[in-house]
């Protein structure tokens, strides 16, 4: 799960009539919220998330209250120091700080003139480019050879950024934090990657002696990046340390046993087309209406009533080409498997030979026989099975985290406000 999506959608309205930004407006797990606060939270949303953040504040505080909660159990724990979360977070700070040092400059050289204040812009940033210096110390780690790379000690001295020695073990750990477009970079070509490291490390230097890390809305921008990594890791901690044992295992697959009864099947499959297409010939073949499709599927599971083997009807007949080279294998289904419901009836009502009635689909009919049909045994599903009970313990305590979360609204005007 992406917390992403934890976040609904909501922005910043302007405020009217009673309601000030010193206005108690809600209470979010047991703190009193202004209008305000909440607004000043809503500044470090995304520039391309904001146009959908309008829309309801009640959702949003919902969601920032559980991402909140979330944010808060990992920090107790003590995620924020540990990897990959330590080096994400370090890694997204440099790209928000790297960012508003660019931003404040190029609105500086816009209220100065702003025919000018792109090419100042570009120029300043070329200066700062020139001005981030890189010196190589380690032939082995630079040569273009992974394997020799490698081999490079971690506590090895390999660059200089910016009069700063950094080690490999130093660059491993910051691309941890990295996406995996940037470390596919640095495999490709470790100078540039530190040339361009060294310049965004020389505007980040920028951004924090002017002190934007403490401004609006790179603060804010800050605590909203800090919350998702650490709701996220919170997360992600709680499903890889869930362990199903030998035990819960066979709990598990007692009560779901029916999950997993599984039907071999073969198939005929009898196209129709719409009325604009019915008796024409495509391929060498005539397009059959819906009522000649239905004629013929009869006609078909009649004859295998009556004698005829069902292989030598799907060589006959069938239009599924992919199951027809199979002799009509259509492989297993399972009853949790997402196939249409009346399928599903049909074929799990049969013992193994019998054979389905004609099944409707919108582009034609089937005709199933069971092949095989029932429950697999525990070895057989267990990966599967191992899969399903963590998806449905971390749901559980996922729940349970949710029922914590309290939000209470004390302003129906703030949160009725529409754009």
């Amino acid at each position: 799960m992406k917390i992403r999506q934890l976040f609904a959608l909501l922005a910043v309205w302007p405020l009217t009539g009673a309601v000030t930004p010193d206005t108690v407006v809600a209470t979010v797990n047991g703190k009193k919220m202004t209008a305000g606060e909440i607004d000043q939270i809503l500044t470090g949303a995304p520039p391309q998330m904001q146009e959908h953040l309008r829309r309801d504040r009640r959702e949003f505080l919902r969601q920032y209250a559980l991402v909140r909660l979330l944010a808060d159990q990992a920090e107790q724990d003590g995620l924020a120091e540990r990897s990959p979360y330590k080096e994400q977070l370090a890694w997204n700070r440099i790209q928000v700080l790297l960012q508003a040092a660019i931003t404040e400059t190029n609105r500086r050289f816009r209220e100065e003139d702003p025919a000018t204040a792109e090419e100042k812009t570009k120029r300043w940033l070329e200066g700062i480019r020139e001005s981030a210096t890189v010196e190589l110390l380690n032939e082995d780690y630079f040569s273009g050879d992974a394997a020799r790379a490698a081999r490079v000690p971690a506590d090895a001295v390999v660059a200089k950024l910016n009069g700063r020695e950094v080690t490999a073990g130093e660059i491993k750990f910051s691309l941890l934090g990295a996406t995996n477009r940037v470390r596919e970079n640095f495999l490709k070509d470790r100078k540039e990657f530190l040339k361009q490291y060294a310049m965004s490390l020389r505007l980040v230097e920028i951004a924090e002696e002017q002190g934007l890390d403490k401004k609006t809305p790179y603060r804010e921008q800050l605590e909203w990046v800090r919350t998702n990594i650490l709701s996220q890791a919170r997360m992600n901690e709680y499903s890889d340390g869930i362990n199903i044992g030998t035990k819960e295992e066979r709990e598990y697959y007692a009560a779901h046993k029916d999950e997993y009864t599984r039907a071999k099947v073969k198939v005929i499959y009898i196209p129709f087309g719409d009325e604009k297409s019915a008796g024409q010939v495509v391929d060498g073949k005539k397009v059959l209406s819906e009522e000649e499709a239905r004629e013929l599927i009869e006609k078909i599971r009649a004859e295998i009533l009556a004698g005829a083997d069902f292989v030598e009807m799907v060589k006959r007949y069938s239009q599924d080409e992919t199951s027809k080279a199979k002799d009509g294998d259509f492989g297993a289904i399972r009853k949790s498997d997402k196939v249409p419901e009346h399928i599903k009836e049909a074929i799990f009502r049969l013992k193994a030979g019998q054979v389905t009635e004609p099944l409707r689909q919108p582009n034609g009919y089937y005709l199933f026989r069971v092949e095989e049909i029932g429950v697999q045994a525990l070895d057989e599903v267990r990966q599967t099975l191992n899969r399903e009970a963590k998806a449905a313990k971390f749901r559980e305590w996922f729940d349970s985290v949710r029922q914590a979360v309290q939000v209470e609204f004390a302003n129906e005007e703030y949160f009725d406000q529409t754009q």
